[in-house]
């Protein structure tokens, strides 16, 4: 039986994380253990990390019991450390009011400077000493053996492994005979850098372009992000050939979550049932456009309209305004709230019980909560994007992110309707389907994208 491995490689080290890529990562890894023994294919997991691929058990995606006090805990003092940390610069960099210094200690970790110089020699080695002990302990003598990898076997880079120097593992199969395969979530690091972390614009860019010489097939989310690519590698001179890029659709359920907490959160109830709440899920980052829901509603608010606010996402980048906007708000705890360490069930609980959904992205790969939304019945109200457009057809409304009157007027058109504005009886695919999906296009690029190599 031919194996497809699927690189795990950031999830396995981050296994608490189930938003983004993380959670398609291991809802497709679920169901693909259970139809590909049918097509004729053994799914195993693997990490490719430092260079060197390894086998990893099942449950190693899945995060391991931990005391919640604890784990809470470490979150807020890696957050009080990193506000710290920005605004400690800041101050210095007033104090000594001189360009060069400013310039040295604000700069981004891909210029030299003082990011530059803590993260390549600070950081980075002691995540790695750390990532190698916790390696000692995860891998068994036996699971350290090199992998069985033998030709016409497939490797599936499905992770977010763009921090992980995995190209060397990833050669090593190539010459073994199998085929290497990239699921592409989106190219917006490259198209829409100033959304990103600057590092991250950076290694991401390197990592596309690397894949283009060591990728033999894609697998786009989308058939935006397919074309993107196209024109981002013709661009690069490089011309992907037809049978070498395919892309399947994302799947939306809530069934039979692995995540912790069996009960909701007694404040997570409260909220959503003492008013309206207009429901935001995404990561908390530039282009998801928080800001732009926070104008909204403030307008709202000054004109006595009394819903809540409610985001749904973990932290991301370039967000300290933003996180002190909220953190400060007057609303804050009243009728503006944030979580960051939402579950499956909790997740399920907000949508099932939000008034409706908003998504205010500049630019999306997919665009998954405007999927999860319409599944549980939920208004979707979105920006005016292609991607959008492409997953959520006519059963969303889109407004201008230029114009917060333009949500705004949507949002009091809402709460003037008379009755429930919830709908009943759209359908997506589930997981499985898309999983399945997912195997038919892997099958498809190992015979064409193949036969052409």
């Amino acid at each position: 039986m031919k194996k497809i491995y699927i690189d795990c490689s950031y999830l396995s080290e981050h296994a608490h994380l189930n938003t983004g890529i993380q959670r398609v990562v291991r809802k497709v890894v679920e169901n693909l253990y259970e139809i590909a023994p049918e097509r004729g294919y053994e799914i195993r997991l693997s990490t490719l990390r430092d260079g060197y691929a390894r086998e990893l058990a099942k449950d190693a995606i899945y995060p391991k019991e931990e005391n919640p006090l604890r784990e809470s805990w470490k979150a807020s003092l890696k957050e009080y450390l990193k506000n710290l940390y920005y605004h400690t610069r800041l101050w210095f960099s007033a104090l000594i009011p001189w360009e060069p210094f400013a310039r040295f200690i604000l700069s981004p970790r891909n210029s030299f400077g003082l990011n530059y110089i803590l993260y390549n020699y600070l950081y980075k080695p002691l995540v790695s000493i750390v990532a190698k002990k916790e390696a000692g302990a995860l891998f068994s003598e036996k699971e350290r053996v090199p992998m069985e990898i033998e030709k016409g076997d497939i490797l599936l880079l499905l992770d977010s492994s763009w921090y992980m120097n995995i190209w060397p593992a990833v050669e090593e199969f190539a010459r073994k005979g199998a085929m290497v395969q990239m699921v592409l979530y989106d190219l917006i690091p490259i198209t829409h850098p100033h959304f990103c972390d600057d590092f991250l614009a950076h290694v991401f860019r390197e990592w596309i372009d690397d894949s283009l010489e060591r990728v033999d097939g894609y697998i786009a989310i989308s058939k935006t992000v397919m074309a993107s690519l196209k024109e981002y590698a013709c661009d690069k001179g490089v011309d992907i050939e037809e049978g070498c890029i395919d892309y399947f659709y994302l799947g939306a359920d809530f069934k039979d979550s692995l995540f912790g907490k069996a009960e909701v959160r007694k404040e997570l109830q409260r909220l959503l049932g003492e008013r309206d709440t207009y429901l935001c899920v995404s990561t908390i980052e530039p282009r998801k456009n928080h800001a732009y829901l926070l104008d909204v509603f403030d307008r709202l608010w000054r004109k006595g309209v009394d819903l809540n606010l409610l985001f749904i996402g973990r932290r991301g980048w370039k967000v300290e305004e933003l996180i002190e906007r909220i953190t400060t708000h007057p609303e804050k705890g009243k009728r503006l709230f944030y979580y960051d360490d939402i579950d499956d069930a909790e997740l399920d609980y907000a949508y099932s019980h939000s008034k409706a959904l908003l998504f205010a992205s500049v630019v999306e790969g997919f665009g998954l909560p405007l999927i999860e939304g319409m599944v549980k019945g939920l208004p979707v109200l979105a920006s005016d994007t292609p991607i959008h457009r492409e997953v959520g057809g006519e059963r969303v409304r889109y407004f201008d992110i230029a114009s917060v009157e333009s949500l705004a007027k949507m949002i009091e058109d809402i709460q003037s309707a008379e009755g429930d504005s919830r709908s009943e009886g759209y359908e997506w695919m589930s997981w499985r389907s898309s999983s399945e999906m997912l195997l038919r296009k892997i099958q498809k690029l190992s015979s064409e994208c193949g036969a052409q190599g």
